[in-house]
């Protein structure tokens, strides 16, 4: 028997009500209890890993989860009463936006088709662009050729669709309802728009939302239905074909005619090199050849190595990509500026390739890590030329959401979307690049094969024994559960190893290295069961941070020189800019030349501290150090101390435990050297906070 319509609302409210109090109220105090011990059993084994995460953790999760779920609920309680105790329910929703009404067909459902698919990427366009300006989201992968690549793509899939519906009905014999096809095509359109990112609806409500806006447009349409067929005939149609011829010019030209324009304005020539700068994302010093490496990884880097400087002990700033680059570029560390995981670099502070720009230097750089490195990162900053995002059509289908859903459910985002831009393609656009220039260059490469998922062809996983498919990753981190990941790796830096080899023999033969200025280093490391961790931004030990830094002058003065002492990438700019001839650019640091006619003894400070952090984020991986808050270390002395979110210290002597097996923070002779590590730790905090 059919609960009466007041009963069922009564039992509806009332539910709701119980379910958002136990949610919001009761659940986080049993998730507290449990934290501690001293609640439910099941929830303490669910939370069986609390040693890891915070209890914060699993009330965020929870409350989630729960609030997804009440908007379910609400909305699941909301259609069931309009279903089943309205008696003209089921008609009065859907009915005046499927019925009947002004009929079409052929080209006119093509022609309106269109018109939507217009409408849907400038909402898409639009929006992400908005979103970008004020979220400044440093890995959304937003480029400014959204724009126009929206509306392009958007448009030209719905117009498939508008031909399949068109096809269909005319092989069916009917026409197609105006406002049935209003309300599709409307409620694809509202539905991508949705989609995007940063909108963090359940996935019920993008579907409801979706639909009830495209049933606002049938109904708008449906009122005046020839007003509306003639707007998308001779107004919307001839919009979205000259938006289609518009965005297809803008797409092939505007870069091209912006770097041209760009570089015409810069002033004349000086007696200045060229200038290189290679990163190896993700590369840590002990897997090369030049380092001690056991395994022949990196034959050509080692070659060419011994044509220049090589520093033993190079430090990054950060463990991961994004703060890790703006210490390279910009000579400033983390705590400097805002750039972290959820935010991107402005334009505070100068960047290198702002002041070899504006020396004269044609500027360009090639980036594989599209998450971190991106035109959205900042590090865009300077460039004349930025390839970031690669400018093919598997990229430009991925603009628009029913583009993107078209590509990948008929299989061909495996031949238009590849997944990262691999080393020959970063060698390929920088030699077509500099094939070109007519100036002296600043060009900045960043190869990221070696970062995880360690891509490689078979040929190089096979020499290292590495399997064709990686497991999956280990429940239990030890140097013995990650050795098929760690095979992988050094078979992905082998890869890159050749494309470097290739890159230098095209540059020899053209005469280019003959005038250039080559700095190849990395931005950070990996851990492969060292300290319990695996991956990288978990930790501030010396296999994330200890990274290569080869120099190679035009000249070879020095070649096979190398230095022992510690140095931060942090002095890169101001090496660079030194090794370029440019004096008094204002960036930070000082020149690593200092070392070269000086002390070689390896206990000598860095004149920059050897600083480097990493914050705590929403998405800190379980296991990670910064899982309890954020971390800073500084190495000094050959000292290294570490201080760790929940204030315990870690203290290193590098020299004679290169493996980081002994802390000695607790041993009495080691504790005064501690606190003063500890101190000048402590004023960089305070200066970071100030800056910030």
């Amino acid at each position: 028997m059919r609960i009466r319509r007041r009963t069922y609302g009564i039992l509806a409210v009332l539910g709701i009500a119980v379910w958002v109090i136990g949610s919001e109220l009761v659940a986080p105090r049993l998730i507290a209890q449990a934290y501690r011990g001293e609640g439910w059993d099941f929830l303490t084994r669910v939370m069986g890993g609390r040693d890891v995460h915070e209890q914060a953790f699993y009330i965020d999760a929870w409350l989630s989860l729960a609030r997804r779920t009440t908007v379910a609920l609400i909305g699941l309680v909301a259609g069931g009463y309009f279903w089943f105790y309205q008696p003209d329910g089921r008609r009065r929703l859907f009915g005046w936006a499927l019925g009947g009404g002004e009929e079409l067909q052929g080209w006119a459902v093509v022609r309106l088709a269109a018109g939507w698919g217009l409408i849907a990427g400038l909402l898409e366009g639009g929006y992400l662009t908005v979103r970008q300006a004020v979220v400044q989201d440093p890995a959304s992968g937003y480029r400014s050729e959204i724009l126009w690549l929206a509306p392009l793509t958007a448009t030209i899939a719905f117009t498939a669709v508008g031909i399949l519906v068109a096809v269909s009905a005319r092989a069916a014999g009917t026409r197609v309802s105006l406002r049935k096809l209003t309300f599709g095509l409307g409620a694809l359109a509202f539905y991508g728009a949705i989609q995007s990112r940063g909108i963090p609806l359940h996935w019920s409500a993008e579907v409801a939302l979706g639909l009830g806006l495209g049933a606002v447009a049938a109904r708008a349409v449906a009122s005046r239905p020839r007003w509306s067929m003639t707007a998308a005939r001779s107004r919307l149609t001839p919009l979205a074909v000259l938006a289609v011829i518009a965005c297809l010019a803008a797409t092939v030209e505007t870069p091209a005619v912006l770097a041209r324009q760009r570089a015409e304005r810069l002033t004349a020539d000086g007696p200045h090199p060229n200038v290189l700068l290679i990163i190896l994302d993700t590369v840590r010093a002990m897997e090369l050849g030049v380092y001690g490496y056991d395994r022949p990884t990196t034959p050509n880097l080692d070659d060419w190595a011994g044509r220049g400087i090589v520093f033993d002990n190079a430090y990054s700033t950060a463990p991961w990509t994004l703060t890790s680059h703006v210490g390279i570029l910009t000579g400033r560390y983390p705590f400097e500026t805002p750039a972290g995981f959820q935010h991107t670099l402005d334009d505070r502070y100068a960047t290198l390739a702002e002041v070899l720009r504006d020396q004269g230097y044609d500027t360009g750089g090639f980036v594989a890590n599209l998450m971190y490195t991106t035109e959205t990162s900042g590090l865009d900053r300077g460039f004349l030329w930025y390839q970031d995002q690669p400018r093919t059509p598997g990229w430009s289908w991925g603009t628009s959401w029913l583009s993107g859903v078209l590509v990948s459910r008929t299989g061909l985002s495996r031949w238009l979307q590849p997944e990262r831009k691999t080393a020959p393609y970063i060698t390929d656009e920088f030699l077509t690049w500099v094939e070109r220039r007519d100036r002296p260059f600043f060009a900045f490469l960043n190869y990221m094969d070696a970062h995880n998922d360690y891509v490689s062809p078979p040929a190089y996983r096979r020499r290292f024994g590495a399997p064709l498919t990686l497991p999956p990753w280990p429940d239990t981190i030890s140097l013995e559960t990650t050795r098929p990941f760690r095979d992988a790796y050094d078979a992905s830096i082998a890869y890159i190893d050749a494309q470097l080899g290739r890159l230098f023999a095209r540059l020899s033969e053209s005469g280019v290295l003959d005038h250039t200025v080559v700095i190849i280093a990395s931005d950070h490391g990996e851990m492969f069961g060292e300290h319990g961790l695996f991956n990288h931004a978990n930790g501030l030990y010396t296999p994330l941070l200890h990274v290569p830094l080869i120099v190679l002058e035009p000249d070879g003065a020095r070649a096979g020189l190398r230095i022992p002492d510690y140095a931060t990438l942090r002095d890169l700019p101001a090496t660079i800019l030194d090794l370029a001839g440019i004096d008094g650019a204002g960036l930070p640091g000082e020149s690593l030349a200092r070392f070269w006619g000086g002390s070689a003894d390896p206990a000598r400070p860095a004149v920059s501290p050897l600083y480097a952090e990493l914050e705590k984020y929403e998405f800190t991986e379980p296991g990670s150090r910064s899982i309890l808050g954020d971390m800073r270390t500084l190495v000094r002395d050959g000292f290294q101390v570490i201080l760790n979110g929940d204030g315990s210290i870690e203290l290193y002597d590098l020299r004679r435990d290169p493996g980081q097996h002994d802390d000695l923070s607790d041993v009495p002779e080691f504790r005064a050297l501690c606190d003063s590590l500890l101190a000048r730790l402590e004023a960089a905090a305070r200066a970071g906070q100030q800056s910030r």
